[in-house]
């Protein structure tokens, strides 16, 4: 049994099989390309180590931190989603390995691709409701992790840089919801994560009680 269970993850597996069909939505390297293409993937500032905007005030340009295995880059998306309201905002994330990995190790770059996606996602949730300089909770309750693809395709090769396209379509009673799509280089959508957290500012009295 599964006593004072705080968060569940949900992962789906399966064989590779041949696509009859492919469907997805436009690629953000589409989508967004007059912000896109203003400037290099690197020419980013470097994805903050906790991305509130209280201590990106303090310590502006910190840099990347000891955060393994990925090379990330946050796109400034600030005039974008400012007249915008927050499920209609977006962040977008470059990334891809600092070192490679086996290609033949499929399962370690599908990891690492969840690993990436659930990077500062309920600090930018914060962020975006104005809790940036007085966030109190913010806790993943639940996270799921789907591939859309056969696994070799998640595969991270070269130097080509990845795109993580957050929003958070949901947010009441202190509880958000984020989806996270997972881009590769050539604008195929590989992945998606969903995440219900907890997100409140330090002000705010849950009331809650003492037991699940």
């Amino acid at each position: 049994p599964l006593d004072n269970t705080c968060l569940t993850c949900l992962v789906t597996f399966k064989r590779p099989v041949p696509s009859p069909d492919d469907v997805q939505d436009t690629p953000p390297q589409e989508r967004y390309r007059h912000i896109l293409s203003s400037r290099k993937p690197d020419e980013w500032d470097p994805c903050p180590q906790a991305d509130l905007d209280g201590l990106k005030a303090k310590f502006p340009n910190a840099g990347h931190g000891a955060f393994p295995i990925l090379d990330m880059y946050k796109v400034d998306m600030t005039a974008f989603n400012a007249d915008k309201p927050i499920p209609d905002r977006r962040e977008l994330i470059y990334y891809r390995l600092l070192k490679p990995i086996p290609k033949e190790d499929v399962n370690a770059h599908v990891v690492t691709h969840a690993f990436e996606a659930d990077r500062n996602s309920l600090f930018m949730l914060g962020n975006h409701l104005g809790y940036g300089h007085d966030l109190g909770i913010a806790a993943s309750l639940s996270y799921s992790f789907y591939v859309h693809v056969n696994a070799e395709e998640a595969v991270m090769e070269g130097d080509g840089w990845w795109i993580q396209e957050a929003s958070w379509s949901r947010f009441s009673a202190g509880r958000g919801a984020m989806e996270s799509r997972m881009w590769s280089p050539e604008g195929k959508h590989v992945a998606t994560g969903y995440q219900d957290g907890i997100v409140l500012p330090m002000t705010a009295k849950p009331g809650r009680e003492t037991k699940l």
